[in-house]
């Protein structure tokens, strides 16, 4: 009977360092868990702030007072519609607190999530390329 009052105090102790293992888990497997619990469905962008350095439509168009554009995200694709400088259609993947979105016909984009929740999202983007730069943030109100 010791011997299993022993195993089971093992045991016990064992769950107990799995479970605050995972509850120290980092917080970017907490946000991506919210952004996959949120994200699918339309997104009305409502302020966009920030600029890009360039005309090669790295980034977004639109003005901090009335940018006219969605993002619509569904299962593992996405489209675009509006005035958006973001390639329209094309799949992508949450890792931590990042959306990559990967068009069709353009070049991979990731956004960082800085807020989620059921109707609102603010994501950030940032590209210092050769041929010039983009610092966006985007608020979002779902749709």
């Amino acid at each position: 009977m010791k011997k299993l009052n022993s195993k089971v105090k093992y045991t016990v102790l064992g769950l107990i360092a799995i479970l605050v293992a995972v509850s120290m888990s980092s917080c970017d497997d907490e946000t991506e868990l919210e952004v996959k619990l949120f994200i699918e469905g339309t997104w009305n962008a409502t302020s966009v702030t920030g600029g890009v350095s360039d005309d090669d439509g790295d980034g977004v168009s639109g003005t901090d007072e009335d940018p006219d554009w969605s993002i619509t995200f569904n299962d593992d694709s996405y489209t675009v519609d509006g005035d958006a400088i973001i390639e329209g259609n094309g799949s992508y993947t949450v890792d931590g607190d990042k959306i990559t979105l990967d068009p069709e016909n353009g070049s991979p984009t990731s956004w960082k999530v800085e807020d989620i929740n059921a109707d609102y999202m603010r994501a950030s983007y940032t590209d210092e390329g050769d041929d010039g730069s983009a610092t966006i943030e985007i608020e979002f109100d779902k749709q």
